[in-house]
C-alpha cells in the first residue's frame, strides 16, 4: 500500500491499471491497423482486375505509413517533452477525424489501365492516409511513454502484444467481419473503433502530462526522476540498479558495436518482408490465387513478430534454421517437378514452411540485437524501415526486373545468409574460424538462389515456353506442346498453344497438325487412310471452355431473332479470343480486357481476332475495366452480353453483384442472352447468379458441359445463361437444363451488391 494514496502499486510505483491501459491501447491500435487493410482492399480490389498486385501495392503502401509512423515516434520522443508529445499526437488523432468514415470515393474508380500501381497508393493516401499514421505511431510512442514510467518494465513484450493485435484482426475479419456487415457498416463500425482508440490513448496521456510539469513544480510522489523530460537511467543511457540492461541481448551482440547493429536492424526485417509478399505471390502463381490464401502468410509474418518479440526461448535457432533447409529442398522440389501429382495442400505448406521459417530466422536474430529500452524508438524505425524496403523490392522493383516472380528464390537465401552474417561466436579464435565458414555458406547460398533465377526451366509435361510477360496484373504464359488427334490415330499429333495466367489457362488453340513419321511407319490395327485436316481449319476450332456445346457456344451461335441480321456482341475477358470463332460476317464483337498484355499476346500468338475480322467481323478490344466501359454502351444495344472472369481464382466481385446486372439488362435487348462463365475450382457462382437472376426474375439456364475424352483440346465448363428468349428456352436441347424463374427452385439468400458480398458462403470445402 503507498503511504500517501493508500493505493495498492506495482514494484515501479505505478498503478496496476497504468499497464492494462497501455496494453489496450496498443492492442486496440494494432487491431484498428490491421483490420482497415483488407476493408479498404475490399473496396478497390474489383476496380483493378482482382489482381494479386493489388494486395501487394496495399501491402507496400501500408508499410511506408508504418515507417512515417514510427520516424514520427522515433523524432518526437527524441525532441519534444512528455507533454508535447502528448499534445502532438492528440492533434494528430483529432486530425484523422476528418478522414472518417474511410470509404473510397467513387472519382478514384480507373478510366484506364496505366499506372495502376501509382493510382492504388494516391487512393490509400487519399482516404486512410492520416488515420493510418496515426494508427502505426501508436506502439513505438507508447511504449516509449510506458519506459518512461516504468524503466524496469521489459517493453518490448508489448511489441509482441501489439502484433497479437493485429493476428486478431486478421483472423476475425474473413470470418467474423466480412460475412455479416456491409462495406459501409463495417467503415462505420471501424470509425467508432478508431474513437475508442482516441480516447484509451488520452487515458494513457495523463501520466506522462503530469511529468512533463512546469519548472518548479512539485514532483508526483509515483513518478520517477527525470532528465530533461525523461528518466535518468534511460536519458543517459545507464543500466537499472540491478547491474543488467533490462533486454539488452549483450552476448548476441556484434563485437563491433552499435553501427553494424543498426545495419541488421534494417537489412534482417528487410529480407522478411521480401519473403512474405515473394511467398504470397508464389502461391498464387502456383497454387492459387485464392483471396483466403492472400492472408495467410501475413498471419504467419506476425506470428513470428509475436514469438520472438516475446522472448528467446520461443526462437529455437536450429529447429528454425532445420525448418528452411527441409523446406527449401521442397520447395527446389516443386520448381522442378521432382514430386508428380502434389496435391494443393502440399504446396501450400510447403511454401509457408519456407516463408515461416526464415522470417522466424531475420525476426529472431533482429530480436537477440535489440538495443536497450532508451534506443527502442530506433529499432523500431529501422524495423519498419526493412519492411519498407523489401515491399518496395517486390511490388515496385521486382515486376520491372524479373519475368516471373523470381524474388521467392532470391529473397529465401537471402534471409539464411543474413542470418548466418548476423551471428557472432564468443572469443578471437572461434570468431576468425567462424568467419571463414561463413563466407563459404553464405556464398553457397547466394549462388544456390542465383541458380534458381538463372537456369529458368522446367521440367515437365507442361510444354515449351513461347512468351513470358510480367505486369501489374500477373505473369502470362504462352506454352505450347504436342497432343495426340485421335487416340486410335497416335500418328497424328496437333500442336496446341495455351495462355496461362499463374496456374490458371485462359484460352487455348489447336495450332497445327502434322503426321509423326515414327510412328506412321510403325504397325497400326488399321490401314484406312486419314484426312489431315489443314491448319486453317483447326485454327478455327474453338477450344478449352468454349466448344460448340458449352454455355458459351451456345450462347454465340444463338440468334435472338433468328434470322441473318449482323449482331451486337460483347465479351467481358479477353484470354486467348477463342469466342471470336463464332463472329459471323457482319457482327459486331467488342471485347473488355483489362490486362494490356492479353491483348498483345492474343494478337501475337493467336490467330482468332484476325480471323474473325478476316471474315467480316467489325471486331475491336477496349482495355479498361468491363464494368465501367460497358457503362458507355448504349441502352438495349447488345444482343450477346459474355462475362467471362471468373475462371481464375481471384475474382472480380464487383462484377457478379446486383448493380452489376442491373447494368448488363440495360445494355441487353430484352430478348438477349447474358452467358456468365461461372467455371472456378474453388468457387461455387451458380448459385449466387441464380439468386441475381431471380431478383431480376430472368429464366436461368445452368450448362455444365463435360467433353468427352477423345476431345483433348476441350475442358469441363460450366456456363449460366439468362434470357426472356422463347427461342432459346424453348429449344429442346435448352429446356430439361433451365432453373430458374419461372421454374421457381429456390436457390435461397440475397444477392451479393456493391456494398455486401462475401465469399465465404461460395467456398467449394
Amino acid at each position: 500500500m503507498s503511504a500517501t494514496t493508500g493505493e495498492r502499486t506495482d514494484r515501479d510505483g505505478a498503478r496496476p491499471a497504468l499497464a492494462w491501459s497501455y496494453g489496450t491501447a496498443i492492442a486496440l491500435g494494432a487491431f484498428l491497423l490491421f483490420e482497415v487493410q483488407p476493408l479498404i482492399a475490399r473496396y478497390i480490389l474489383p476496380w483493378f482486375g482482382g489482381s494479386i498486385e493489388v494486395w501487394t501495392t496495399c501491402m507496400l503502401f501500408f508499410q511506408v505509413m508504418l515507417l512515417l509512423g514510427y520516424l514520427y515516434a522515433h523524432v518526437s520522443t527524441r525532441f519534444l517533452p512528455p507533454r508535447g508529445q502528448a499534445a502532438l499526437h492528440g492533434a494528430v488523432l483529432l486530425a484523422a477525424m476528418a478522414f472518417l468514415p474511410v470509404i473510397p470515393a467513387d472519382r478514384w474508380r480507373p478510366s484506364t489501365v496505366d499506372v495502376p500501381s501509382l493510382r492504388i497508393l494516391l487512393l490509400l493516401l487519399a482516404t486512410t492516409g492520416l488515420p493510418f499514421f496515426a494508427l502505426s505511431a501508436t506502439s513505438p510512442l507508447l511504449q516509449s511513454w510506458i519506459s518512461t514510467l516504468r524503466p524496469k518494465r521489459n517493453v518490448y513484450r508489448l511489441y509482441a502484444l501489439s502484433n497479437a493485435g493485429s493476428l486478431l484482426a486478421l483472423m476475425t475479419y474473413p470470418f467474423l467481419v466480412e460475412p455479416y456487415l456491409a462495406r459501409r457498416a463495417q467503415s462505420w463500425a471501424w470509425s467508432a473503433g478508431l474513437i475508442a482508440f482516441a480516447v484509451t490513448c488520452a487515458i494513457c496521456a495523463f501520466p506522462v502530462w503530469a511529468i512533463g510539469r512546469l519548472p518548479g513544480e512539485p514532483a508526483p510522489p509515483d513518478s520517477p526522476k527525470r532528465y530533461h523530460g525523461q528518466p535518468a537511467t534511460i536519458a543517459r543511457g545507464r543500466a537499472p540498479r540491478s547491474g543488467k540492461r533490462e533486454g539488452h541481448a549483450a552476448t548476441d551482440a556484434p563485437t563491433d558495436g552499435g553501427r553494424r547493429a543498426l545495419i541488421y536492424w534494417l537489412l534482417l526485417p528487410a529480407a522478411a518482408s521480401m519473403m512474405l509478399l515473394a511467398s504470397t505471390n508464389m502461391l498464387c502463381l502456383e497454387v492459387a490465387s485464392f483471396p483466403f490464401l492472400w492472408v495467410l502468410p501475413l498471419t504467419l509474418y506476425l506470428l513470428t513478430f509475436i514469438l520472438c518479440f516475446a522472448g528467446e526461448r520461443w526462437y529455437p535457432r536450429r529447429v528454425m534454421f532445420g525448418m528452411a533447409v527441409v523446406a527449401g529442398l521442397g520447395v527446389v522440389a516443386l520448381r522442378y517437378n521432382w514430386l508428380h501429382t502434389v496435391s494443393m495442400a502440399f504446396q501450400v505448406v510447403v511454401y509457408m514452411a519456407a516463408m515461416f521459417a526464415c522470417c522466424m530466422i531475420c525476426h529472431g536474430e533482429t530480436y537477440r540485437l535489440r538495443p536497450p529500452a532508451e534506443r527502442l524508438t530506433a529499432f523500431y524505425l529501422l524495423i519498419s524501415s526493412g519492411g519498407a524496403l523489401g515491399g518496395f523490392m517486390v511490388a515496385i522493383v521486382a515486376p520491372l526486373l524479373f519475368r516471373g516472380y523470381w524474388e521467392f528464390y532470391l529473397a529465401m537465401p537471402l534471409c539464411v545468409a543474413l542470418a548466418i552474417d548476423a551471428m557472432q561466436p564468443m572469443g578471437e579464435r572461434r570468431a576468425r574460424r567462424w568467419r571463414f565458414a561463413r563466407t563459404l555458406g553464405e556464398a553457397a547460398i547466394v549462388c544456390a538462389g542465383a541458380l534458381l533465377v538463372v537456369v529458368d526451366r522446367r521440367v515437365d509435361a507442361s510444354g515449351r515456353t513461347l512468351e513470358r510477360a510480367r505486369n501489374f496484373y500477373g505473369v502470362l504464359r504462352v506454352m505450347e506442346k504436342d497432343l495426340p488427334l485421335r487416340p486410335d490415330r497416335p500418328e497424328l499429333e496437333f500442336t496446341l498453344r495455351e495462355l496461362q495466367n499463374g496456374p490458371i489457362t485462359h484460352g487455348s488453340q489447336i495450332y497445327d497438325v502434322r503426321v509423326h513419321e515414327e510412328l506412321a511407319r510403325s504397325p497400326r490395327g488399321t490401314d484406312r487412310p486419314l484426312k489431315v485436316p489443314s491448319a486453317t481449319i483447326v485454327r478455327a476450332a474453338p477450344t478449352t471452355y468454349y466448344g460448340p456445346d458449352s454455355g458459351g457456344g451456345v450462347a454465340m451461335r444463338f440468334h435472338p431473332d433468328g434470322t441473318n441480321r449482323p449482331r451486337r456482341i460483347a465479351i467481358v475477358g479477353l484470354g486467348a479470343g477463342t469466342l471470336a470463332a463464332y463472329g459471323r460476317p457482319g457482327d459486331t464483337i467488342r471485347y473488355y480486357e483489362i490486362n494490356p498484355e492479353v491483348a498483345a499476346v492474343a494478337d501475337s500468338y493467336f490467330t482468332f481476332l484476325s480471323d474473325c475480322r478476316q471474315r467480316g467481323v467489325h471486331l475491336d478490344v477496349v482495355l479498361g475495366d468491363g464494368r465501367l466501359s460497358l457503362q458507355r454502351e448504349p441502352a438495349n444495344g447488345l444482343d450477346i452480353l459474355v462475362v467471362d472472369a471468373f475462371t481464375g481464382d481471384a475474382i472480380p466481385v464487383h462484377l457478379l453483384t446486383r448493380e452489376a446486372f442491373a447494368l448488363y439488362f440495360n445494355c441487353l435487348r430484352r430478348e438477349g442472352v447474358l452467358a456468365v462463365h461461372v467455371s472456378n475450382r474453388h468457387l461455387s457462382l451458380a448459385e449466387e447468379v441464380g439468386r441475381l437472376a431471380r431478383a431480376f426474375d430472368v429464366p436461368e439456364v445452368l450448362l455444365r458441359h463435360r467433353p468427352d475424352k477423345r476431345q483433348l483440346a476441350l475442358t469441363p465448363s460450366e456456363w449460366v445463361l439468362l434470357s426472356r428468349n422463347r427461342l432459346l428456352l424453348d429449344d429442346p436441347l435448352i429446356r430439361p437444363h433451365v432453373v430458374g424463374s419461372p421454374v421457381g427452385i429456390d436457390v435461397g439468400g440475397p444477392p451479393w451488391t456493391d456494398d455486401f458480398s462475401s465469399l465465404l458462403g461460395a467456398l467449394r470445402w
